[in-house]
């Protein structure tokens, strides 16, 4: 798997999850390589924090949420976490389903 090591300025933790490199980063975000504490693999997504109060991008991302919640396969992300809607800079949180 090709990651970026972690900047300066990006978070080394969400919650209880450990990030550990950088997967992409695109307009509206960026996705980190982590682990939980249970150990699984996992990929966040989180919103640039200058996009975080556009009620557009939220909605956006909001349909992002709700389609990865959808999507079922064998070789596609489940969701595994969201943040709640209202909070300041939106995530979620993708892996394996497990078959």
């Amino acid at each position: 798997m090709a990651m970026d090591p972690l900047k300066p300025a990006d978070p080394r933790t969400l919650g209880d999850i450990e990030l550990h490199g950088v997967l992409g980063e695109g307009d509206m975000g960026k996705a980190y390589f982590a682990v939980t504490s249970g150990g699984a693999r996992v990929a966040v997504k989180v919103i640039h924090a200058h996009l975080a109060d556009r009620a557009g991008i939220r909605a956006r991302f909001d349909r992002e949420i709700d389609a990865l919640g959808m999507a079922q396969g064998p070789r596609l992300a489940a969701l595994v976490d969201a943040a709640d809607p209202d909070v300041e800079q939106p995530w979620l949180i993708g892996g394996d389903h497990g078959d």
